[in-house]
């Protein structure tokens, strides 16, 4: 993806950012990745981070305590000792421990004074609201309460501190509709309602799966950005042994995009022989099962499929050839 815009900070403090994806997919733990390498001064999916200091208070009523205690040691563990200290000292969670702990409705007066307490409390830098949905008692899919609900969020996010971040995690259309929306001419309009919460952000990020059935594999593309070039849509991919999130270059994020853009006029994604054959490497191998998920992921047909015509152009007199290994204690 782009450079250009780690120069002029695709995110900045004092400023309102938007994440903006489908339920389920991780935009809360790709955001807390993304504030755990702030602390520790790591980049964060190859991207430059600055802010070791700034502090984080997530209100968060997506995600349970137990999937929390889950997660985060995971994630932790990825980091020093020293790094994982200075994350711990700076990054604080909004629990579900009680029925009310669900809500955060900032257009209810106990429930807005109950935040700004929380927020006076944690003197936090960052502010993450996830997801808007339930910031609210209105119907966010109307101008008027949308517009209501971020005005709220920017005036308790900066309530004592002008240069105080909101970070806002918002849901995406779903569907083929939504996915089409990811990149291109519709960007702007790929979170519900996301008229005004688009005029709202200096910089939306948009994210998708890569694939219908398969959230490990997500889509990070621009939606807006005011101050600087937009970067290009790239892939990354959920490590699920550190629950951490990298760059996948591998992945054709151009061939995804026709697909999507251009679903009844894609070439180059039927399952022939030629396609096959070109998608192996020019020397030396691929492991198997790679190979067959890059095909997967070519939208070259469903897995059983894959492995049925590998199967024949693998016979005795076919093109491809398959070497098979022992390894200790495992199959061929």
């Amino acid at each position: 993806h782009d450079t250009n815009s780690h120069d002029s900070g695709l995110w900045a403090r004092g400023e309102r950012t938007a994440i903006l994806g489908m339920g389920g997919i991780g935009k809360s733990r790709l955001v807390m990745q993304l504030a755990f390498c702030i602390r520790a001064g790591r980049d964060f999916l190859e991207w430059e981070t600055n802010g070791e200091n700034l502090r984080w208070l997530f209100f968060q009523t997506e995600n349970s305590v137990k999937r929390l205690q889950a997660d985060i040691p995971k994630m932790l563990a990825s980091f020093t000792p020293d790094e994982q200290a200075a994350i711990r000292a700076g990054v604080f969670f909004h629990t579900l421990e009680t029925d009310d702990d669900g809500i955060i409705y900032l257009d209810d007066s106990e429930h807005y004074q109950r935040v700004l307490a929380a927020i006076a409390a944690n003197t936090p830098d960052v502010v993450v609201w996830d997801p808007l949905r339930d910031c609210s008692y209105g119907d966010l899919n109307g101008d008027r309460d949308m517009s209501n609900v971020l005005r709220l969020i920017t005036q308790a996010t900066k309530r004592g501190n002008p240069k105080r971040t909101a970070l806002v995690l918002h849901h995406a259309t779903t569907g083929k509709a939504g996915i089409q929306k990811v990149v291109g001419f519709d960007r702007s309009s790929f979170g519900r309602n996301s008229k005004a919460l688009h005029g709202w952000a200096r910089a939306q990020i948009n994210i998708a799966p890569a694939m219908p059935d398969d959230n490990s594999l997500l889509i990070v593309a621009s939606g807006k950005f005011n101050d600087g070039v937009e970067f290009s849509p790239f892939a990354i991919r959920l490590n699920p042994d550190t629950m951490m999130y990298g760059p996948d270059w591998t992945f054709d994020v151009d061939g995804w995009r026709d697909r999507i853009e251009n679903p009844s006029g894609s070439k180059g994604n039927r399952l022939d022989d030629d396609a096959v054959i070109d998608k192996l490497p020019t020397t030396g191998s691929i492991e198997k099962g790679a190979f067959i998920r890059q095909l997967n992921e070519a939208g070259m047909g469903g897995l059983k499929l894959i492995r049925k015509r590998l199967e024949e152009l693998t016979s005795y007199t076919g093109p491809v050839h398959e070497w098979q290994f022992k390894r200790p204690g495992k199959r061929d």
